[in-house]
């Protein structure tokens, strides 16, 4: 009897255990059941990312036949089959291309490796419908009951592709064609109204055109009248002063005659001064990458094209530090007073508390204290040229390069300082004081090609031969090199001089 007793009581216990897990179950599926009416307990459902779920037969699209060609009517009925094996992709933007699927299903776990490329290749050929369809792609919508989407995004999705379904058209790309539709009305609209506009204004302006064009006549005919006597005026005056340009005329060709003899007779040239003397140095060969080539060259055409008109030249290639006072000596001999002195010189050159120097081609200037010591001044050769007291002093300084000693102090500086020339003295440089100018690629420098050019032009004042020295090279270089002279002298000099 206790046996009997035993057994009843285990079999009430397991039927209580049983109920019990029945309601458990029921309950964790209580809250999709009342959320969607038509959503059976064994229906299949499709599960959210946001964790919620859903019966799919309460999505029209899923239930809609003719969508799966084969075996099933549609998508539920593949999912009640294989509930765990199939994959729905479909148009990944339904909003702008045309909605296509593809359904797959089998035992193996892969359906989604299936669906995706069969979609792909519909959603080709339907988007060849739809030319500004653009960049459409598939995605896998449903793979094994679940979705990568919210619940929320999953309806607008299939709100989207129902919309299609129902009119054969994108919801974007309808709105882009109705957009278009509006937007050409209204063009079409402002269009007439634009002709309309322009035709009240074409008129206008005929009728202007037209009261115009009575009120010009009226003033041609009044304007010709009195034009008629004034050509009759006119052909009198005409008369009275082509004879009183003729005259004039005459007048003028004997006064620019007699001024241009005037002239040539206030020139003087070389041969006026009875001490024609010339220094000219050319240095190039400095030491290393600053060595240059043209000014030796320079250096010879222009002692050449000096001694040809009269000068007494003292040509200087590549100055030593040793063969500067013997330079200056020799020079100071050859210097009488009321003479005419030229100075040229072509290299490197440098500027120092406002003086200007010429460094010998071995100078091994390493501070400013340097500079002075190792360097032909210009102020020593103008002082020279006082002390003997020259009447006509040229300074032609082709010395504006860079230089490699601005690193030995901060007081040397590149370019060449203004000087204030003294009374007869003429200072012409290769570019403006402080500048740069290029050591040239010719066989002459670009100043002193230029200056070799100008010399000889006949009756050519000095001043104006500077000026167009200017201009050639300013021309020449783009301007990138703007020759600059200053000074006073006390009359008008050429080099060249024909009477």
């Amino acid at each position: 009897m206790y046996c009997w007793i035993a057994l009843h009581a285990l079999r009430r216990a397991t039927s209580s255990l049983f109920v019990l897990s029945a309601l458990v179950f029921m309950t964790m599926y209580s809250s999709d059941s009342r959320s969607q009416s038509s959503c059976g307990f064994f229906d299949p459902k499709v599960r959210f990312a946001d964790g919620t779920s859903a019966c799919l037969n309460t999505f029209p699209l899923f239930v809609r036949q003719g969508l799966i060609t084969n075996d099933f009517p549609d998508v539920v009925s593949v999912a009640k089959s294989h509930s765990a094996a199939y994959a729905v992709a479909a148009t990944a933007n339904p909003r702008q291309c045309p909605f296509v699927q593809f359904t797959s299903w089998n035992w193996s776990g892969q359906e989604a490796s299936y669906a995706l490329p069969g979609c792909e290749k519909r959603l080709e050929e339907a988007a060849k419908k739809f030319p500004t369809a653009k960049g459409c792609t598939c995605e896998v919508l449903i793979n094994g009951g679940r979705t990568r989407l919210s619940k929320a995004q999953f309806e607008e999705r299939l709100s989207l592709i129902d919309r299609f379904l129902a009119t054969g058209v994108p919801q974007g790309i309808e709105e882009s064609r109705l957009a278009l539709d509006k937007q050409r009305i209204q063009d079409e609209e402002r269009l007439e109204a634009g002709k309309r506009k322009a035709e009240e204004g074409r008129r206008a302006a005929e009728e202007q055109r037209l009261a115009k064009a009575i009120q010009d006549e009226r003033e041609r005919v009044i304007a010709a009248e009195r034009l008629r006597a004034e050509e009759r005026r006119l052909a009198e005056e005409r008369q009275r002063f082509e004879k009183e340009l003729a005259a004039l005329k005459s007048k003028l060709q004997a006064d620019d005659k007699d001024r241009q003899n005037a002239s040539i007779a206030t020139l003087a040239d070389p041969l006026y001064f009875r001490n024609r003397v010339a220094l000219v140095v050319g240095n190039s060969a400095y030491s290393g990458t600053w060595a240059l080539r043209n000014p030796a060259n320079d250096a010879r055409a222009m002692a050449e094209r000096l001694d040809a008109i009269g000068f007494d030249v003292t040509l200087v290639k590549d100055l030593k530090v040793t063969d500067i006072g013997t330079v200056m000596a020799s020079i100071s001999q050859k210097l009488k007073a009321g003479g005419a002195f030229v100075f040229y010189y072509a290299g490197h050159g440098v500027q120092l508390r406002n003086e200007n120097y010429f460094p010998a081609v071995d100078a091994n200037i390493r501070t400013q204290f340097d500079v002075p010591t190792q360097s032909l001044s210009l102020q020593q050769i103008l002082s020279l040229a006082d002390d003997v007291k020259s009447e006509l002093r040229i300074i032609m300084l082709d010395a504006c390069r860079n230089n490699p000693w601005m690193v030995a102090s901060r007081s040397i500086s590149g370019g060449l300082a203004k000087v204030e020339a003294p009374k007869g003295t003429l200072i012409s440089y290769a570019t403006r004081p402080g500048s740069v100018a290029e050591d040239g690629t010719g066989q002459n420098g670009l100043y002193t090609g230029m200056l070799l050019k100008h010399m000889l032009t006949p009756n050519l004042p000095i001043e104006s031969m500077f000026k167009r020295v200017a201009r050639d090279v300013e021309e020449a270089s783009r301007g990138g090199q703007e020759p600059w002279h200053e000074g006073n002298l006390r009359g008008e000099f050429a080099f060249v001089v024909k009477r």
